[in-house]
């Protein structure tokens, strides 16, 4: 009988000792056995690489890459930079979760920052400078030369298509856009120095314009008029 009295004794106190425990906070679970859920929510941000970019040249010979990455985003980020026209950067919008720019220095300044945000306004900034140490340190960009800068039509159809040429010296790709949807066509076998042909095919009465640029920031543009009196020829 004494045996059966210290047993329960035994479980009593025991008992005891874990509602004391659970009203001070303590934990009953074993070590290493967390409970489910009690991660902390993992956040991330815009990150740049590299941070900083020295230049020491100018032109489209001494383009740096930059790499701004935020895992898991796939929206777009916003470029904002203090070096005016020191320094551009290609191309102007770029999308998560991996974007490649190109900045090209273009004239010497002493500091100025590429700031990179995501649509939550979380950023990172890069760090950019650009030292001309000499008179060949920035030379004169090749010439680029678009003929005619100008094109008319009266008529529409492929039967009517012109052509424009665009010539510069080296073998840097030019780069093609206009404002043409639904007036003309442009198509090239291919934007690329030292000689590219653009072929306009008129579709519909208006105006628009063709914009043709270089690696050098450079632009020309070539104007075109649509004039038809309905009739389109094949």
């Amino acid at each position: 009988m004494l045996h059966r009295t210290h047993i329960a004794r035994a479980f009593a106190a025991a008992a005891i000792l874990l509602m004391v425990a659970c009203h001070a906070g303590t934990s009953v679970l074993p070590a290493g056995n967390a409970a489910p859920g009690g991660d902390p929510e993992v956040k991330h941000g815009v990150a740049l690489s590299p941070k900083k970019l020295a230049f020491s040249a100018s032109g489209a010979a001494a383009a740096k890459t930059l790499v701004a990455s935020e895992a898991g985003y796939k929206g777009a980020f916003k470029l904002a930079s203090t070096c005016g026209s020191a320094v551009t950067v290609a191309p102007k919008s770029a999308k998560g979760p991996k974007a490649t720019l190109e900045v090209t220095p273009r004239k010497a300044i002493a500091k100025c920052t590429l700031t990179v945000s995501d649509a939550k306004k979380n950023t990172a900034v890069a760090t950019i400078s650009v030292t001309l140490t000499g008179p060949t340190s920035s030379p004169s960009p090749p010439a680029l030369n678009v003929n005619p800068s100008s094109l008319s039509f009266d008529a529409a159809g492929a039967s009517y298509a012109q052509t424009f040429a665009v010539t510069q010296s080296g073998t840097a790709a030019f780069k093609e856009s206009d404002t043409c949807a639904s007036i003309a066509t442009v198509a090239s076998a291919s934007w690329k120095a030292p000689s590219a042909t653009g072929t306009v095919t008129p579709q519909a009465a208006g105006t628009c314009a063709i914009t043709i640029s270089d690696a050098y920031g450079q632009s020309k543009v070539v104007s075109v008029t649509v004039t038809t009196s309905g009739i389109i020829i094949q």
